[in-house]
């Protein structure tokens, strides 16, 4: 899985390349473009200690109809629920200066939900991000893609229903414990 791709990948910049300035990660369907990837690498070198996004226009026409949905409820619940306002949550294309690879590397996740996760502990501890916006490319309706529509997206969206459940069965033992007390 991605996740599990990933990780090793940082160990080996942080235990082989411990001079490189940061790293920058593509998905392998297509999507993104030498341009972009450059683009994203050198806005990491400009923004610091921010990771950067390479962000899709999903209102284009050329974007197929479950890409366009997903990314837009994907984003608003982050937006919601943990006031994170990215444009695309799901983009692969990201640049990460070398700083912020020790973090990434104690994020769990083996698949697609490993990069959600990230965005939940880049939230947890503080860390700055920013956007640059990218071509939009998706070919064949995207058919390239490895994304499982139902069992990817319970795996990126586990980390909400846990907290909705969780909050959810605490409210219910309150209103019994309160119920038996009185």
């Amino acid at each position: 899985g991605k996740g599990a791709a990933l990780k090793p990948a940082f160990r080996y910049v942080l235990g082989n390349r411990p001079d490189s300035l940061g790293v920058v990660t593509a998905d392998g369907d297509g999507q993104h473009t030498a341009k972009d990837v450059r683009r994203c690498a050198e806005e990491m070198l400009r923004a610091g200690d921010r990771i950067v996004f390479g962000c899709r226009d999903f209102s284009l026409p050329q974007v197929p109809r479950r890409s366009r949905m997903g990314n837009r409820i994907t984003s608003a619940v982050f937006r919601i629920f943990c006031g994170l306002k990215l444009s695309d949550t799901q983009t692969g294309l990201r640049a990460f200066p070398i700083k912020q690879l020790p973090l990434m590397l104690t994020i769990p996740g083996d698949r697609l939900e490993y990069e959600t996760n990230m965005l939940h502990e880049m939230k947890a501890h503080g860390i700055p991000y920013c956007e640059v916006k990218i071509d939009t490319v998706y070919i064949e309706e995207n058919r390239t893609s490895h994304f499982r529509p139902f069992r990817d997206s319970m795996r990126v969206y586990s980390r909400f229903l846990l907290f909705i459940l969780t909050s959810l069965s605490s409210f219910l033992v309150d209103v019994l414990l309160f119920g038996l007390l009185l």
